[in-house]
């Protein structure tokens, strides 16, 4: 066997080892962003995911560990989702109104320490992690974080919101929520985007002279106030 035969083994060696480390375990990339609003709390979004392997990855769920101490699920799916070989996924995930550890209100920040996890059908594979071989059971090493969910009118809210305005424009209902110092969000595109004055807590009859006085042409609504605690609401007469 002369010198460029050896030269031709040692090339092929190479490819093998290659194309079957491009096969064995997973590898796959992510990245994401926090994204916060008056509305719901700040969470974890524009999630991208990479495949960096030759073989396509059956997700079914997204979870977060944070600071090495709580387990947060971000989205699951009940058909998994197909991230392919090489491949790139985007996922959105869902607003919520808050989390909780145990009893207890947690908020997740900015300088949050996040690993994100994939679940699999026989386990979780972390994320960004280039030796990753064998799916594992993670869920039972962290305090769980759950989360809460309030809609009104499928719209999501939180503690924020103290009164809702539900009205007619344009033939069109609309739902209009108020901070307790008068901040307006939702579906409100008029000029005025707040009342009252300074930290001065608004009350119901602030959100009626401002329809009275400055929007005549909505003629229906109601008003309903939120208990910031258990954020239950409650129509007002």
């Amino acid at each position: 066997m002369d010198y460029i035969e050896y030269i031709f083994i040692i090339i092929g060696g190479c490819f093998s080892v290659y194309f079957y480390i491009k096969k064995i375990g997973f590898h796959v990339k992510s990245r994401f962003d926090f994204v916060s609003a008056l509305g719901y709390e700040s969470r974890i979004d524009n999630i991208v995911l990479e495949n960096k392997k030759d073989k396509s990855v059956c997700i079914y769920g997204l979870y977060a560990v944070v600071d090495d101490r709580y387990f947060l699920e971000l989205e699951s799916f009940k058909e998994p989702l197909i991230l392919n070989n090489n491949g790139v996924l985007k996922i959105d995930t869902k607003p919520f109104s808050s989390l909780l550890v145990e009893t207890v209100r947690y908020e997740l920040s900015f300088s949050s320490k996040i690993k994100l996890f994939l679940k699999l059908d026989n386990g979780y594979i972390q994320t960004n992690k280039i030796f990753c071989f064998f799916p594992k059971r993670i869920d039972n090493k962290f305090r769980l974080i759950s989360k809460g969910i309030c809609r009104y009118n499928n719209i999501v809210y939180n503690s924020y919101a103290r009164y809702i305005l539900t009205y007619i424009f344009d033939n069109q209902m609309k739902t209009a929520f108020f901070s307790k110092y008068g901040k307006i969000y939702g579906e409100w595109n008029f000029h005025y985007n707040k009342i009252g004055k300074g930290q001065r807590e608004i009350t119901d009859q602030d959100i009626r002279n401002l329809i009275k006085d400055h929007y005549s042409e909505i003629t229906s609504y109601k008003i309903s106030v939120v208990n910031p605690n258990d954020l239950s609401i409650k129509e007002l007469a």
